[in-house]
């Protein structure tokens, strides 16, 4: 009988524990309830669910596999973030409690989720267009998940070219009727939440040319001119030099186009030459400067020239612009009877018997007026 009753009493005293003293219980992380899909580039945010235990203790951690990039999991069983790359990603996932009187053994949980790509513009850029020309372009998408209709289209800010028109299927088309620069944003939608979108650049002119005229020569310490042109493209442009430099001594207008200046050192350049129009469209053109020395009289002091023989002589020069050539004369003296100076080729020239000394000062003048003086004195013997 003894035996009997301690039974009995254990069994009522574990009854009494069972009501009054809360014990563990297995947690269960909702398995049921998958993360729906996410979107790169689109924020995203899921919640997970947990039965028993203590439910204000609840924390989750990740146990294995990969969460998408760009996305994490919190201790308060959110996973947020926005991804970043597109893919299938199978991860295990961990809820426990804490601060219960007796701590619940941890639920473990199987979990998918898949990031689609991002809907997007693919075009990434609109070609110029002409005015007075028709056009015609088809924009392209980029991450259509398929299923339903085709994505459409439409402008979310700033407008097209006067002339031009834009269907919701993307395509742009009309005849433009004057030069133009403008912005508009072009989104791409799917029938429900994905959509993409991109601003464009629409240039509306002729193709841009750059000409750089036949130069003139040039010639130390004179003043030089170069006026660069061009056709099309939008105004206002702006002109460089990005890879060669100009001779020393003269410097291009960026506005304008004009090469101006006085040439410090003589040489042959090849400069090419940018126009850059306010659409960003460039053209290049190059010109080779020649840059000749400062003219000058090479003949000077004692010139002999032998009595009784015929004498064709040229004076010596350097620099100077020669073509087609020089032009000579006496500026200062007399020259013996039968002796005289050509004025086209800067020879003294002629036969003559007499003796002696006799000063003389010449000048040569360029094709660009540049003037060169030498004394000289011919000496008969």
């Amino acid at each position: 009988m003894s035996h009997t009753r301690i039974s009995f009493a254990a069994i009522v005293a574990a009854v009494i524990a069972a009501v009054l003293v809360p014990g563990a219980s297995a947690l269960d992380i909702n398995e049921d309830k998958q993360p729906p899909d996410a979107e790169v580039n689109t924020p995203y945010v899921f919640e997970f669910e947990g039965e028993e235990g203590c439910l204000q203790s609840y924390y989750t951690t990740l146990s294995s596999g990969t969460l998408p990039p760009g996305l994490e999991l919190t201790r308060d069983l959110k996973l947020v973030g926005t991804p970043s790359t597109a893919g299938h990603y199978v991860f295990y996932v961990q809820l426990a409690d804490e601060g219960c009187p007796q701590k619940s053994q941890p639920s473990q949980g199987r979990f998918e989720l898949t990031v689609l790509p991002d809907l997007a513009v693919a075009t990434e850029a609109l070609p110029p267009a002409t005015p007075g020309v028709p056009y015609s372009f088809q924009l392209e998408h980029a991450g259509f998940e398929g299923g339903w209709d085709a994505p459409r289209w439409r402008i979310a800010a700033g407008a097209l070219p006067a002339g031009l028109t834009f269907t919701s299927e993307g395509l742009i088309s009309g005849t433009p009727t004057a030069p133009s620069v403008s912005q508009v944003t072009i989104r791409v939608e799917e029938p429900f939440r994905r959509s993409g979108e991109r601003t464009f650049a629409f240039t509306v002119a002729a193709a841009l040319v750059a000409t750089a005229p036949e130069p003139r020569p040039a010639e130390v310490g004179v003043p030089f001119t170069l006026r660069l042109v061009h056709e099309g493209g939008v105004d206002p442009v702006a002109w460089s030099t990005p890879t060669t430099p100009l001779p020393p001594g003269l410097a291009l207008d960026a506005a304008t186009g004009t090469v101006r200046g006085t040439p410090k050192r003589a040489g042959t350049y090849e400069v090419a030459f940018q126009v850059t129009d306010a659409a960003g469209t460039t053209a290049l053109a190059s010109a080779r400067l020649s840059v000749a020395a400062r003219l000058r009289i090479t003949t000077r002091g004692v010139v002999p020239i032998p009595r009784g023989k015929r004498v064709n002589r040229e004076l010596g020069t350097r620099g100077g612009v020669t073509q087609p050539r020089l032009g000579w004369k006496v500026v200062q003296g007399r020259f013996p009877i039968g002796i005289r100076l050509d004025r086209r080729t800067g020879a003294l020239v002629g036969l003559t018997n007499k003796r002696g000394r006799y000063p003389i000062t010449i000048r040569a003048r360029d094709r660009l007026g540049v003037e060169a003086t030498s004394r000289i004195v011919i000496s008969l013997r």
